[in-house]
């Protein structure tokens, strides 16, 4: 391979070089066996590329980048697989009157397998298994087999586009839109901070994946509300309740604990910061709500990049709205010195009518 000049030879040097060493202790028949294996599943294999949206350490990607696509990624793609299970599972045969379980069971069946991996950003390639094991329903087995690549055609690249998101909203229900679509639009939220591409399977092209945007977001998801007051109490309890000879009862608290995390968004109409009055804007956003125990709430509009944390729910909404207040008026407002790309000009724009109205925070 050192000597070797032509690129061709190289590749498939390198190729066969990488599965003699994955190979090399297995016998004869065991090694056949699982080339055979790969390269069906190669072929069967959907190619991403992940790449830093700020070259902060160059081309390199972080484990955290990795983990936070590889998460939302199957979350969404298993919720998918329950949807076209649930779909299917009336013309199979022979499955148990719990469809749920039955669901359940094939879930687990969804296990994205990495291909190949590839250096220059971080490109990889995925497929699910294909084969029968243990007697599993042929409709079945063509399911697991296809299921990842349909949830890449018809979920994953999908532009949702109006006509698109009319289309979603006909074929799944609130929750399964929910479970579906919302991993997704973390992956391709407009704060994010690396970009998904793939390759096309006919002609090899590289296409990046477009945003989700709030306009988007508002028109497809279900809106997760809460109140302040189920805000305000964030902890899970297990009780055991019993009844005594005189019919009393007796509760005993066995275990408490703070919730970890909670998802909410917040429909607004106006931006209501601190010491200004509120400010009606022209269309309705939503603010993502994401609670941890470790750090409290975390309010984000991701359009404009405008985010802030706060352990207290209520001053942090105020001071994230006073925030949102400023970044607007500083796009808005030629004299800034902050600036602005065309995206949020355009988006500033539409939700401020009469920039005048907003004053020199």
């Amino acid at each position: 391979m050192l000597n070797v000049t032509d690129p061709a030879i190289k590749d498939i040097l390198q190729e066969a070089l990488e599965l003699s060493i994955v190979l090399k202790n297995m016998d004869v028949v065991g090694a056949s066996g699982n080339l055979e294996y790969l390269q069906v599943l190669r072929m069967r294999s959907v190619h991403y590329s992940i790449e830093n949206t700020l070259p902060k350490f160059g081309s390199a990607i972080t484990f955290e980048t990795i983990r936070d696509f590889a998460d939302n990624y199957l979350k969404s793609l298993r919720a998918y697989s329950i949807t076209a299970f649930k779909r299917l599972a009336g013309d199979i045969k022979g499955l148990p009157q719990d469809i749920e379980a039955a669901s359940k069971q094939f879930e687990r069946l969804v296990n994205p397998l990495v291909a190949s991996v590839g250096f220059g950003s971080f490109k990889f390639s995925i497929a699910n298994d294909f084969l029968g094991r243990n007697g599993e329903n042929p409709d079945i087995v063509r399911l697991k087999a296809t299921v990842l690549q349909q949830y890449h055609d018809n979920i994953f690249t999908n532009p949702l586009a109006d006509k698109d998101i009319d289309l979603v909203k006909q074929q799944f229900t609130d929750e399964e839109i929910n479970e579906i679509f919302r991993p997704v639009a973390k992956i391709k939220a407009a704060d994010s901070p690396y970009k998904v591409a793939y390759y096309d399977r006919e002609t090899y092209h590289k296409i990046y994946l477009g945003r989700i945007v709030n306009m988007q977001k508002r028109k497809l998801l279900p809106v997760k509300q809460a109140s302040p007051d189920e805000i305000g109490y964030l902890e899970s309890t297990i009780v055991h309740a019993r009844g005594d000879q005189g019919g009393k009862k007796i509760r005993s608290l066995i275990q408490r604990e703070q919730l970890k995390s909670l998802e909410l968004d917040i429909r607004s109409i106006q931006l209501e910061p601190k010491d200004r009055a509120p400010v009606m804007l022209n269309e309705e956003i939503i603010i993502s709500v994401l609670f941890n125990s470790d750090n409290g709430f975390t309010f984000k509009f991701e359009d404009l990049g405008v985010e802030h944390t706060d352990t207290d729910y209520n001053k942090g909404l105020t001071q994230f709205y006073s925030k949102l207040y400023r970044k607007i008026w500083a796009i808005l407002n030629p004299s800034s010195a902050e600036g602005a790309i065309a995206s949020e000009l355009a988006l500033a724009r539409r939700l401020i009518n009469d920039p005048s109205q907003l004053k020199n925070p």
